[in-house]
């Protein structure tokens, strides 16, 4: 049908002249009619499913997917045979508006809706008017739209895109700017949509049967940032009732209903924007529903660097060497983040690579803010499903730290039970180095703060999974705020799960804080915990005024900086070396 709507067929007055030298075998192919060769084309278009056959509880009690930066499905019904006319106009403004937006470059991906069904009808019965008709029952427009429906011949399509209500909406107010005819008599508009997803998925239910609606990949942008369809549990693997529609190529009226997946995706902070930005990072990533189900600090391999690079960069050796000299200068963060659609959420709110292209298109966009060049630009995401699958197998081989969704299983990718670096043992065969006195290389290039004299401290804070949700923000993110606001700088952080073992040890540990021993390792094997690592001038002696019952160090921090850490970052004064080495 998208071929039919870039040829304008169905128009009148976008049907190319005689004189352009169009062949009739390039438009049109004849063939006998037959059955097979009806439901090859998809079945009659004028039939569809009978009333009595819908169940009743489709209707009840049903939840609907509305985020607008999501795929969104919406219904759009022509009447009329005036309108019908120009339907191939309409569709061609709505399912490939590049060929009217000449500005648009050749390389930036279409923007059309996609075409998932089309049903035409001659007239429409009562049931289904009630359902079409934008006025409400007792309207004095209301029985006259009813007549108009049941006696105009109507064309029924369901349409898919990001944002697709809105994207539909400026399509017909496009196709009706200079028309001379607006509606159908009667008030009656010519086009009409449904204006929410549940007035969506009643009036699918009408007129589609599941068969009836065909994904058509090759003209569906959105695609690279989800599983492809048809991915499924591994043989055997029991799924609850809204997960097993995933496991069919695809159930349309169960993405009605369950909207968006929930994916993983990852964001890496470059080095040196995370020891300072990170509360603020981690504030927007909340605002914005993201959940964190991995966190580490790590010193990107030059190998790894470069396959972080998009496809057009590693083509070019300079480009390549200067990216890589960067992102292997510092210490970064990786972080594993989770929610709906959530690439392509990331990407959208990461922006263009270059920080001033981001800057003139938004500059709210991360890069915008964080960013001074195309190299360093502050951050590095997933750009899509496959890649952010790629990333936490490369970033996260041990696992994810309470990552709930299905992709999850299916890729392999697993839940921690217990934290993969922490032993019993751990802290006998892990010790602290201090740097040589001065070498204190500073976030950004500038020099460590403190007075002189004073020496520099390091400490580990452990945060319980009660501090890192619940709130808006959460509570760890205010008081991250304030270390940050009092100059100390993070020289390491990792989230972590704990089984009891590991949780009644380092509560022991942390036995000198407020609280029982029997408390706090209640609250540590309850879920995740963060782990900080952070310095400042005597920073052990001064952390005592900003904490309280809820987050926890101790008087013994190079312990705790033993149990939980390989490494700490290159701003650290100390170093942690293993002793079997």
């Amino acid at each position: 049908m998208e071929e039919l709507a870039e040829a304008g067929l169905g128009s009148r007055l976008s049907v190319p002249p005689a004189a352009a030298g169009e062949e009739p075998s390039l438009c049109f192919h004849g063939a006998p009619y037959g059955a097979a060769a009806l439901h090859s084309l998809g079945g009659n278009l004028s039939t569809v499913p009978e009333p009595h056959h819908i169940p009743l509880d489709f209707l009840c009690h049903r939840a609907y997917a509305a985020e607008p930066g999501m795929e969104q499905v919406v219904m759009l019904t022509v009447v009329g045979m005036q309108a019908l006319k120009s339907a191939g106009e309409l569709l061609q403004q709505i399912l490939l508006p590049s060929l009217r937006e000449q500005s648009r470059s050749a390389a930036e991906p279409d923007s059309g809706l996609e075409l998932l069904g089309l049903k035409w009808l001659p007239h429409l019965t009562r049931c289904q008017a009630r359902e079409i008709t934008p006025f409400e029952a007792g309207d004095t427009s209301w029985q006259r739209s009813l007549h108009t429906l049941m006696s105009s011949p109507v064309l029924v399509c369901a349409l898919r895109g990001i944002d697709a209500f809105r994207a539909l909406e400026a399509a017909l107010k496009g196709w009706t700017q200079g028309r001379h005819r607006l509606s159908t008599g009667d008030s009656l508009p010519q086009a009409l949509m449904a204006l929410t997803p549940e007035v969506t998925f009643r009036q699918a239910i009408l007129f589609f049967t599941e068969a009836d609606l065909v994904t058509d990949a090759e003209h569906r942008p959105a695609l690279k940032f989800l599983p492809p369809p048809g991915s499924s549990s591994r043989t055997g693997e029991k799924t609850t009732v809204g997960e097993s529609w995933r496991c069919r190529a695809e159930s349309l009226f169960s993405f009605l209903q369950a909207g968006a997946q929930v994916l993983c995706t990852v964001l890496l902070v470059k080095p040196g924007v995370w020891s300072r930005g990170l509360p603020r990072i981690l504030r927007d990533l909340h605002l914005e529903k993201f959940r964190v189900v991995g966190m580490k600090h790590l010193e990107l391999a030059a190998a790894a660097a470069a396959a972080l690079l998009p496809c057009e960069l590693q083509q070019d050796p300079a480009a390549v060497e200067a990216h890589c000299a960067y992102l292997t200068s510092g210490t970064a963060l990786v972080l594993c983040l989770q929610r709906p659609n959530a690439v392509k959420k990331l990407m959208d709110l990461l922006g263009p690579e270059d920080p001033q292209l981001a800057q003139a298109l938004d500059p709210c966009l991360w890069r915008a803010q964080y960013g001074t060049s195309t190299v360093q630009n502050g951050f590095y995401g997933s750009r899509s499903y496959a890649m952010a699958v790629r990333d936490v197998k490369l970033f996260f081989p041990e696992g994810l730290c309470c990552a709930q969704c299905q992709p999850v299983q299916e890729q392999e990718i697993h839940n921690l039970k217990h934290d993969p670096i922490l032993s019993l043992g751990i802290r006998k065969r892990h010790k602290i180095l201090t740097h040589e006195p001065g070498r204190h290389p500073s976030v950004l290039g500038s020099e460590q703060p403190g007075s002189p004299g004073q020496a520099l401290q390091s400490t580990c804070l452990v945060l319980p999974g009660i501090v890192l949700q619940g709130s808006e923000p959460p509570p760890y993110v205010a008081l991250l705020e304030e270390l940050m606001g009092r100059g100390f700088v993070l020289t390491g952080a990792r989230l972590a799960v704990l089984d009891p073992p590991q949780a009644l040890c380092i509560s022991q540990m942390l036995s000198r804080a407020k609280g029982s021993v029997a408390a706090k390792c209640s609250l540590l094997k309850d879920g995740l915990c963060l782990v900080l690592a952070a310095q400042w001038d005597s920073a052990v002696t001064s952390l005592g005024s900003l904490l309280d019952s809820a987050c926890w160090q101790n008087q013994s921090a190079q312990e705790l900086l033993c149990c939980f850490f390989d490494s700490l970052t290159s701003e650290s004064i100390h170093r942690i070396e293993c002793q079997d080495c």
